[in-house]
């Protein structure tokens, strides 16, 4: 009996119809109810289409943000770089001066000598691997872009006017960007 009494007891639950209404409660007719559920439908696939939108448009502006961050910390570091290496042209140019005289000097030992050059070749290297390179030669067409004349020299053929006569210090760019202008004089 008891679980005669249990079934009695259990309520099946009722399909709730659900029921259309217009603004003042009344039920709408089958066809009305139909043509409201396609226009909630449409305004759910238009929402829909919003909400995706926006998502792909704020995806792609933060690629675009990451990307522009990526740029930045990459021309930074470039940059910190050619600091280091402009704080560094004037022991180059002393060394510079140093293998000069070294090479004019006889008494210099064969050890050092080749020490010294084997030291500037390492230094070449390094600063080659850095996008980091010398210009200014006798001879290079003057650019004032890139070279600074402290003096002329008169010519005596049209040929050599406007080209470098003497380099007195040599100029430097790490790719594009002119670290420091070559230091020539030019014929005139």
């Amino acid at each position: 009996m008891t679980a005669e009494r249990n079934k009695k007891d259990q309520v099946e639950p009722e399909e709730e119809e659900i029921v259309e209404t217009n603004e003042d409660g009344e039920e709408l007719p089958g066809k009305d109810q139909l043509k409201r559920l396609r226009e909630r439908l449409k305004e759910a696939v238009a929402e829909k289409q919003k909400y995706l939108d926006n998502w792909q448009r704020d995806k792609a502006e933060f690629i675009n943000a990451r990307k522009r961050d990526e740029e930045r910390n990459a021309e930074h570091l470039q940059y910190a770089s050619a600091r280091l290496v402009e704080e560094l042209l004037p022991v180059l140019d002393s060394f510079d001066a140093a293998i000069s005289k070294m090479k004019q000097d006889e008494n210099v030992p064969k050890e050092w000598r080749s020490g010294l050059e084997s030291i500037d070749q390492q230094l070449r290297t390094v600063l080659s691997k850095n996008a980091v390179e010398a210009f200014g030669e006798v001879g290079d067409s003057f650019d004032p872009n890139f070279h600074q004349s402290i003096a002329s020299v008169k010519s005596e053929g049209v040929e050599k006017s406007h080209t470098v006569a003497e380099v007195v210090q040599k100029g430097y760019k790490m790719k594009e960007r002119l670290l420091r202008p070559a230091l020539v004089k030019v014929y005139e």
